[in-house]
């Protein structure tokens, strides 16, 4: 099964309540393997039709990669999934050596849950705008002349509220920081629900 795995402390306690039903990703591909052997249309059917060369990281940047998770597909839900440590606290997302745990109301499991994947869509973001390409491939262009206005925009709320943050100013902020909004930048929306049980 694959993995989402999160690490913003900021979306922890929608995770924990498990109000959190979107997340959005990267629609480029750094990552892929140098010493793939298949076809062309092999090669970009797996990791982009399109390609740059990234000058400040000398990176080849796949553009145009399919979808990481499909409409009706299981996926775990992970915190923090690379740390050798596997309860956390419930305040902060910090770990707790598995030899001093405190009582389990204080903390949490790295693996939250199970989700099913209800929606995959495409978006455009950059620091004064969005664009929303649903599934119909139809473009919703949206043009923000400052932050004030995006904190309002119901569009952007939305995104932000299922994706667990307090605002849609939390939400730019964080993905400003983690990818560079200022070259605007396609990214994957997944949507899902939480499997009874998990």
């Amino acid at each position: 099964m694959k993995v989402l795995n999160f690490s913003v402390v900021g979306i922890l306690p929608s995770l924990l309540d498990k109000s959190k039903v979107q997340t959005i990703r990267p629609a480029w591909n750094r990552n892929w393997d140098k010493t793939f052997t298949g076809t062309n249309t092999e090669f970009m059917d797996k990791y982009g039709n399109h390609f740059y060369f990234d000058a400040k990281t000398g990176d080849i940047i796949g553009i145009n990669p399919p979808p990481r998770f499909k409409v009706k597909e299981k996926v775990k839900i992970m915190w923090k999934q690379g740390s050798k440590y596997t309860c956390f606290s419930r305040d902060n997302g910090s770990p707790y050596p598995d030899n001093f745990l405190p009582p389990a109301k204080y903390i949490f499991s790295k693996t939250l849950g199970t989700v099913e994947i209800t929606e995959v869509f495409k978006i455009l973001l950059w620091r004064t705008g969005i664009s929303i390409e649903k599934i119909n491939h139809k473009m919703e262009k949206f043009e923000f002349f400052n932050h004030a206005t995006l904190m309002i925009s119901r569009l952007m709320w939305d995104l932000a509220e299922r994706d667990g943050f307090n605002s849609s100013k939390e939400l730019f902020k964080v993905l400003d920081k983690m990818y560079d909004l200022s070259p605007s930048k396609e990214f994957w929306v997944y949507r899902w629900k939480w499997l009874d049980g998990s």
